[in-house]
């Protein structure tokens, strides 16, 4: 996964999940979402299309965008909400693959070992890349 991310970046010269979904032709649409719903990822006539919540800040728009462009990228054709309300299939290996893909895309390897051998703990990480705790130790593993 590492290595498409990579490639991706350096083809298109960001890790912005904005821009790349942009340059990947997946449609990007921020609105009102139902429940709790941060984001989603819908598969419908051969379109790819992202929703985020509206009410969001920057940072989080931008990891459930990362997270939501990794169902785009690696699991395209599935429909993870819709496989969750009409089946009981497990979607969680569906989120932790896209979880990783996010945190893959978000923090560098290279950018990473920079501070790590400064010996930054996990918060302080997590507020210089501006992601979730989590997304840092999922990084970090």
């Amino acid at each position: 996964m590492e290595e498409k991310i990579r490639k991706i970046v350096k083809k298109y010269g960001t890790n912005d999940p904005f821009e790349l979904a942009d340059c990947l032709g997946a449609i990007t649409i921020t609105g009102p979402t139902l429940d709790d719903t941060r984001g989603c990822y819908y598969y419908y006539k051969r379109n790819g299309i992202i929703c985020i919540d509206e009410n969001l800040n920057d940072e989080e728009s931008r990891m459930v965008c990362a997270h939501e462009l990794g169902h785009f990228i690696l699991h395209r054709k599935v429909n993870s909400v819709l496989l969750k309300n009409t089946t009981f299939l497990n979607t969680n290996k569906y989120e932790i693959e896209a979880n990783r893909f996010a945190a893959y895309l978000l923090i560098s390897k290279e950018d990473l070992n920079e501070y790590v051998k400064y010996g930054y703990t996990i918060d302080q990480l997590a507020c210089i890349f501006k992601v979730s705790k989590e997304f840092m130790e999922l990084r970090l593993k």
